[in-house]
This record gives structure tokens, C-alpha cells and sequence, in this order.
């Protein structure tokens, strides 16, 4: 492919210039392409695993943690990862190359009516590549932004005294990274080619390590438990979303991309290495926090008078909600012979109440008084 413009063909100002001279993957071997692919390409959508789950269980915005829950999560992001990069972008849209280039102005390019009545009516065509664009700077300038705080704040997890450091480390890594991109895309997919491929082959062997202590994970990889959790926690779902697309973001580089590397390498490069490196490492993750709850399992501190309770006959055991049953399940083991009853009842611990007095969707958040006023609260007491 070359640029030229008739009127300076003859011009010493202008020379034609073949964009692809170092970029053809047939001048090159196809591993060293799939080398700086990953570099490249892949750098962006290899940092989410840092960030992903973690928001989906944030205290703040994210979900409560239960199995159930975990697994769902897991399987919505595997299967984001081959939904979305694999079936949307390595089969379908990266076949839309204009003469081998990608990205949001081929794509426009390549839309853009040549001649006739319809060129006239272009301008919506026209509207759009422009907003695409927009976006493309927008998510150039947030993205290295995110991806490199958030791993710079893993500093904290080390000492705390790296706290005030975060800042000004990611400051001077994204200035660096920045100051090297004029020696164009060949020089950084050598120099970060090899980098990158050691952080996708450390991240995979993490999850297979975590994997290996339970294995219960490797069924997430169904969609069932993905569709099981979006038809029982809709709601919960929807929230969610934002974080469960964080595991996608750098995918649309496969086809902004392209033209550097070219085609093949590319869908290689991701089908071969990087998706099963991530899967590996959501999955891993997926089984150190299963490893978490166990070790973390509900305990009796303080308990009543044991002559008092004995086996639970004739004692009557009342809560406000019964959530996952997890706590219920305790306290039913030391009292098999109670009387379990609940104001509000969740269908996952349903089945450890005898009597309830309202049921709602596991997803329903339920706020009482006191868990959210800091004052005394009257309690209700009936009129004589």
C-alpha cells in the first residue's frame, strides 16, 4: 500500500511510501511478528486480570461474595474473553481490512460509498468514523492511565509505605513509555515483545498453581453458570457489567492493530497463547478465593448457656434475613432440634428456615434501620 498524490508525483517534497515494508509478516518470520503482536496488541488486555475480579467484589460497588457468585463471575468473564475477542473481533471484524490496515478510519474508509447518488449522503458516514475516532483518543489517554496505576498500587500490598509513591512511580513509567513511542511500532514490540510474553506465561502458571489446589473452578468454564447467575440475579448482573467488561478492555487493539503485524499473526497469537493464559489466570484466581472462603468459614464466638439450649427442642430462633444459609447452617448443626424463622428470606437459604414471612430474589438488597441509622432505634412493641 502507498500514499501519493498526483499533483506531486514528480515532486522531490512527496515520495510514495510503502507503509507495510516492515510490517509484512511474509518478510518476517511469523513468530517474531507474534512476538511483537504480543507486545504490542495484547499489553492492554493482559493487565485486566490486576483489576477485574477485584471490582466485581468490591465492597463498595461490587456483589457479596458467595460460590455461587464466584463461579457465575468466572464464567461471564471467560466466556466476554471468546464472545466478544475471539468470536467479535478474530472472526468477524478483522476480516473487514482495507488493503490490510484496521482500525476505526479503515473501517470508515472501507464503509465509504466511491461514486453515485449515495456519496452525496456520506456525511453521516463521515459523523461517525470522526466519533469513533474520538472515542479511540479517549481510550488512548484513559487506558495507560488505569493500566499503570493499577499495577503500580500493588506496591501497597508489598509495604504501605509505598502509598505516597503510587502516584509519582506511574507518572514517571507512563512519561517513559510515552518518550519511547517515536521509535515506532517495530521498536516497541521488540524491546516489550519478550516482556510481555514473560508476564503471560507467569500469569497462566499462577491459575494452573491455584487451579491445582481446587479444581472445583475448571467448571466455570460452562456457560451454565453464567446463564444460571444473569437469570437468578438480574439486577446484580446489570451492576456488575461495568466490571465483568473490564477483562475485555484492549480488545479492540486486535484490529486497530492490524496493519502493524498483520492478520495471521495476530488471531495467533490470541487463540495460541494469550486466551489461554488469561482463562487460566481468572480461573486461578477464582480458586485462591474459593481457598479464602473455606479458610474463612463462619464460627461460633460467643454461645448461649449450653444446658440451657441443649439439642434446640422447644427454642424458637428468629433472624431478620436469610441470605446464602451459610450462618443458618452453623447454628442448625449445634441446634438440630429449633425452630427456625426469618422476617425475609433469599430461595439460597431458604431451605434452612422452617418459617419465614416474605421471600425475595436473591439479588434484592434489604436495608434495615439498624444497619443504617448510628442512633438508638426504638424497637416496636404491640398496644395494650
Amino acid at each position: 500500500m502507498s500514499i501519493s498524490n498526483p499533483e506531486f508525483s514528480n515532486s522531490t517534497l512527496l515520495k510514495p511510501v510503502d507503509l507495510h515494508d516492515d510490517h509484512d509478516s511474509h518478510k518476517k518470520g511469523l513468530g517474531t511478528m507474534m512476538l511483537a503482536a504480543i507486545g504490542v496488541v495484547f499489553g492492554d488486555i493482559g493487565t485486566s486480570p490486576l483489576y477485574a475480579l477485584k471490582e466485581c467484589f468490591d465492597p463498595e460497588h461490587g456483589i457479596a461474595f458467595s460460590p455461587e457468585a464466584l463461579f457465575g463471575v468466572i464464567s461471564m468473564m471467560i466466556w466476554a474473553l471468546i464472545l466478544v475477542v475471539t468470536v467479535k473481533y478474530v472472526l468477524f471484524v478483522m476480516r473487514a481490512d482495507n488493503k490490510g490496515e484496521g482500525g476505526i478510519l479503515a473501517l470508515t474508509a472501507l464503509v465509504m460509498p466511491k461514486r453515485g447518488p449515495v456519496a452525496a449522503k456520506a456525511g453521516l458516514l463521515v459523523a461517525l468514523g470522526i466519533f469513533g475516532t474520538a472515542l479511540l483518543y479517549g481510550d488512548g489517554i484513559i487506558t495507560p492511565a488505569i493500566s499503570v496505576l493499577s499495577a503500580v498500587e500493588g506496591l501497597e500490598e508489598v509495604s504501605p509505605a509505598f502509598s505516597s509513591w503510587v502516584i509519582p512511580i506511574a507518572i514517571v513509567i507512563l512519561l517513559g513509555l510515552f518518550m519511547v513511542q517515536k521509535r515506532g511500532t517495530g521498536g516497541i514490540g521488540k524491546f516489550f515483545g519478550p516482556i510481555t510474553l514473560v508476564w503471560f506465561a507467569a500469569i497462566a502458571c499462577l491459575g494452573v498453581y491455584h487451579i491445582a489446589s481446587n479444581p472445583s473452578i475448571l467448571w466455570a468454564i460452562s456457560p451454565y453458570y453464567a446463564v444460571k447467575f444473569i437469570w437468578e440475579q438480574p439486577t446484580t448482573t446489570f451492576l456488575i457489567l461495568g466490571a465483568v467488561v473490564l477483562c475485555v478492555t484492549g480488545g479492540e487493539a486486535l484490529y486497530a492493530d492490524m496493519g502493524h503485524f498483520g492478520k495471521v499473526p495476530i488471531q495467533l497469537a490470541w487463540n495460541v497463547f494469550v486466551l489461554p493464559s488469561l482463562a487460566l489466570n481468572y480461573m486461578g484466581q477464582g480458586a485462591f478465593v474459593l481457598s479464602l472462603d473455606g479458610a474463612g468459614a463462619a464460627q461460633v464466638i460467643k454461645s448461649p448457656q449450653a444446658d440451657l439450649m441443649g439439642d434446640g427442642t422447644g427454642i424458637l430462633i428468629v433472624d431478620d434475613l436469610v441470605d446464602s444459609g451459610k450462618t443458618l447452617e452453623v447454628v442448625r448443626k449445634l441446634y438440630p432440634n429449633a425452630h427456625f424463622a426469618t422476617v425475609y428470606a433469599k430461595p439460597s437459604g431458604k431451605p434452612m428456615v422452617d418459617s419465614y414471612i416474605t421471600e425475595v430474589s436473591q439479588d434484592t438488597w434489604i436495608f434495615f434501620p439498624w444497619d443504617m441509622a448510628l442512633q438508638y432505634v426504638q424497637p416496636f412493641r404491640g398496644q395494650d
